[in-house]
């Protein structure tokens, strides 16, 4: 809902908006198959990076994929859509995904799924996969990267050690040796690794040990990319898309290493997450598109389907925006 200056969302149940009776079962099942599609589209994804991204040799460039676009193709090649004739990009898409169909239905036996309002689903569906991609890189990366320096470094064995070594001296003695021997090379390795100074610091040969060990994560960058600000950390954050190669071989340091970790977003919830519903799926999905008196308008369509004269929808200085959010138990 909205106004002149303001959005706004009211969270209610179904009851509470007016669903009428007959349309509970057909949101539930729209809802479900919904989910379950999207739930395929991230495994299906997921299976054609690791399977491109894991060649030794190969001109795979995963950023230009982790695109709105992209990930429409991947929702829509798992549906009921007709293939057209397309611009160029998509055509490669399409083929991409023609090349690993074949294997992820064998292996997981996916059933393809028949929507009225597909374009529309799979708008909104895609904008939830890109931005999960993205939000992955941009809240998780620079985290385990520190994690991967620090596990390398081994600093919470070494500082336990130190200070059980100096365990007869005061705590301000310990706290200067820790920040010598352990907290300060540690700095000046992640500032050397992850930092483009015109001058970067000298490490010594245990340094230059872990910095080998990085290089394979450097190394994913195009020659002369250069971070915002001078820093990976940062750059992560604003350009998450450029870092999901660097994202890829640290996870498999620590899948080599370490505990591995989800670096792919999946949908793994058992109950279904929201989707959205717009006047336009709403007439194709559950009223099958069985068309309204002369002169409806999108309000009255929605009042086919539930009591617009509720109190959601009422009591509030704000215009209701024909689009719903549910998981059909709640609904905003």
């Amino acid at each position: 809902m909205a106004n002149a200056n303001t959005v706004g969302t009211v969270r209610c149940s179904l009851e509470a908006v007016g669903l009428r009776e007959e349309y509970y079962h057909l949101l539930d099942l729209l809802v479900q198959r919904v989910n379950y599609v999207v739930a395929h589209a991230f495994q299906f994804a997921r299976f054609i990076f690791v399977a491109e991204m894991s060649r030794r040799r190969t001109s795979f460039n995963p950023v230009l994929l982790i695109t709105e676009n992209f990930f429409r193709e991947v929702f829509c090649w798992l549906t009921n859509r007709a293939e057209h004739q397309t611009m160029p990009r998509t055509a490669q898409w399409r083929s991409l995904l023609r090349k690993h169909w074949c294997s992820y239905r064998r292996w997981t036996g996916v059933v393809v799924q028949i929507f009225n309002a597909l374009s529309h689903i799979a708008k909104y569906a895609a904008v939830q996969m890109a931005t999960a991609y993205l939000n992955n890189v941009s809240l998780h990366f620079g985290e385990k990267l520190r994690s991967a320096v620090n596990r390398l470094l081994d600093t919470k064995a070494r500082k336990a050690a130190l200070v059980r070594r100096m365990a007869s001296q005061s705590q301000r003695e310990i706290c200067c040796a820790c920040e010598t021997q352990i907290w300060g090379p540690a700095h000046l390795i992640k500032e050397a690794a992850f930092t483009q100074s015109p001058n970067p610091p000298r490490l010594n040969d245990a340094g230059q040990a872990i910095l080998q060990r990085l290089r394979p994560i450097l190394r994913a960058y195009p020659e002369g990319y250069q971070f915002a600000d001078s820093s990976l950390f940062l750059d992560a954050v604003i350009h998450p898309e450029n870092h999901f190669w660097a994202y890829f071989r640290l996870s498999q340091l620590f899948e080599r290493d370490w505990r591995q970790f989800e670096y792919f977003p999946q949908r793994k919830k058992w109950r279904p997450a929201n989707m959205a519903v717009t006047t336009n799926i709403l007439w194709s999905e559950l009223l099958a598109g069985v068309p309204g008196r002369f002169g409806e308008t999108a309000l009255d369509t929605w009042g086919r389907v539930l009591n617009t004269a509720s109190k959601p929808f009422r009591g509030r200085q704000f215009d209701f925006e024909e689009v719903v959010h549910t998981d059909a138990v709640g609904i905003s």
